[in-house]
C-alpha cells in the first residue's frame, strides 16, 4: 500500500516499478553485518538513512526488506509513546508467535519495551546488542546503545519510546528473526518500524530498530 510520502511495496508491486532510493549509495556511509544466512546493510547521508536486509537462499542472496527513514530536522518536542500505562506492548501482544524462537523474541522485545518505558537502563542494556542502533522518524539523531542508555538513565527518550502494537511479521532463520510490524503511538502518526533479532549466546538481542512515520494514511 501507498500513503504518500510513504510507499509500502511488495515483492509483485516491485516487479512493475522499482522507486528510485532516496540515499545515494555512492556518497553515503555504509556499515555491514553479516548474522549466518541474514545480511544487513545500513545506509546514512545527512537526515536520510536505510537499512536493507538481505536472506541467503539456495540462488543467492536475496533482498527480504528495503526501508527508508527521514530524520526529524530539529531535537524533537515530542516523543509519541503509550502514555502513562504501558499495556500493548508491555503486558500483551496482538501477535501469536509460530516457533520457539519467534516465541523468545516476543518475550525478549516486552522485556526490552517494559524497560525501555520505565527508563529501566539496566534491563534495557541486556536486550541490545553493542552494534545497536535506532533510527526513527520522531528523533533528529541516530541513537546508538550508548547514546540510548545515556538517554534512559536521565529519563530523555530523544523522540523513541514504546508504542502499540498493530500488526506484525516475523521471518525465523533459526538464531536469526527479522521483525516487520505496524505501530499506533497514543499521538502523532503510525509508524513502520523493521528490527533484527539474533540469538547471541543464549540471549536473544535487538540490534536494529528503523521506524518510519507512515503520514496522510488513512489506515
Amino acid at each position: 500500500t501507498c500513503a504518500l510520502p510513504i510507499c509500502t511495496l511488495a515483492r509483485a508491486a516491485l516487479a512493475k516499478s522499482v522507486p528510485t532510493p532516496s540515499v545515494d549509495d555512492a556518497s553515503a556511509q555504509l556499515k555491514h553485518f553479516v548474522y549466518g544466512p541474514v545480511g544487513v546493510v545500513q545506509i546514512d547521508k545527512g537526515r536520510m538513512h536505510a537499512v536493507r536486509v538481505w536472506v541467503k537462499r539456495p540462488a543467492g542472496w536475496r533482498l527480504l526488506v528495503h526501508q527508508e527513514v527521514e530524520s526529524l530536522a530539529s531535537p524533537p518536542t515530542v516523543t509519541p509513546g503509550t502514555g502513562k500505562e504501558c499495556v500493548n506492548p508491555c503486558k500483551s501482544l496482538p501477535y501469536e508467535p509460530r516457533s520457539a524462537s519467534e516465541r523468545a523474541v516476543v518475550a525478549a522485545y516486552q522485556e526490552l519495551e517494559t524497560s525501555s518505558h520505565a527508563a529501566d537502563a539496566s534491563t534495557w542494556g541486556t536486550h541490545v546488542a553493542d552494534e545497536f542502533v535506532v533510527v526513527s522518524s520522531n528523533s533528529d539523531k541516530v541513537l546508538d546503545k550508548d547514546t540510548r542508555l545515556a538517554g534512559l538513565r536521565k529519563s530523555s527518550f530523544g523522540g523513541v519510546s514504546p508504542t502499540a502494537l498493530v500488526s506484525a511479521q516475523m521471518f525465523d532463520f533459526g538464531d536469526v528473526v527479522v521483525m516487520l510490524a505496524r505501530h499506533k503511538p497514543q499521538k502523532g502518526n503510525p509508524l513502520q518500524i523493521a528490527r533484527v533479532w539474533i540469538n547471541r549466546n543464549g540471549v536473544w538481542q535487538s540490534t536494529l530498530s528503523y521506524q518510519t512515520a507512515i503520514r496522510n494514511s488513512t489506515t
